[in-house]
């Protein structure tokens, strides 16, 4: 994960620069976090790409890159990269943004996780009431729709809710969007 412009990334990939990076090849042999200035990442270079590497750093105003390697209890390892035109980060800067490194990893590491799962144990009902929820309707008027009581449908969406781990019915609306349970 970084935080680079998409066209840097872009640029950085059609140059095939990922394979023989310096910022690379530490991640992959140190879980220490590691400072890394541009004249640093451009020289270190064993492809004889430097010029090309100081010259996306210089036209996208990235002067130094915090690495961290952050790992997640099942094993799955990753890096995060904090980049931009300050100055070196000191010892303080670098301990939070390790801790937000790993927060980071976590939370998007959760995310898939969940996105993965499809089945939340919702019934048809549940979901039916989701939708029409998510179309702006109130608990009255879907329960026209449906042909139910309005206390049924509050039911199937209170029940949607928990579920769906949720506070409310309008946050697992959003839930049941983001993982495309609802359109």
């Amino acid at each position: 994960m970084s935080n680079w412009p998409a066209f840097l990334i872009s640029e950085y990939d059609e140059n095939s620069l990922l394979e023989y990076s310096p910022a690379m090849a530490h991640l992959r042999a140190s879980t220490e976090p590691i400072i890394i200035t541009a004249e640093l990442m451009s020289k270190a270079r064993d492809d004889g790409k430097q010029n090309i590497v100081a010259y996306l750093f210089a036209k996208y105003g990235i002067r130094t890159s915090a690495l961290f390697s952050v790992h997640l209890p099942n094993g799955e390892i990753g890096g995060v990269t904090f980049a931009g035109e300050g100055p070196e980060p000191d010892q303080t800067k670098m301990v939070e943004l390790h801790y937000l490194s790993n927060l980071l990893f976590s939370k998007i590491h959760a995310l898939r996780d969940e996105s993965d799962v499809k089945d939340f144990g919702l019934k048809p009902r549940e979901i039916d009431c989701l939708q029409w929820t998510s179309q702006g309707k109130t608990s009255d008027e879907i329960a026209t729709i449906l042909g139910l009581s309005q206390h049924t449908v509050n039911h199937y969406l209170t029940n949607a809710a928990r579920k769906l781990d949720t506070s409310n019915r309008t946050h697992a609306v959003s839930k049941a969007l983001r993982l495309k349970i609802i359109s």
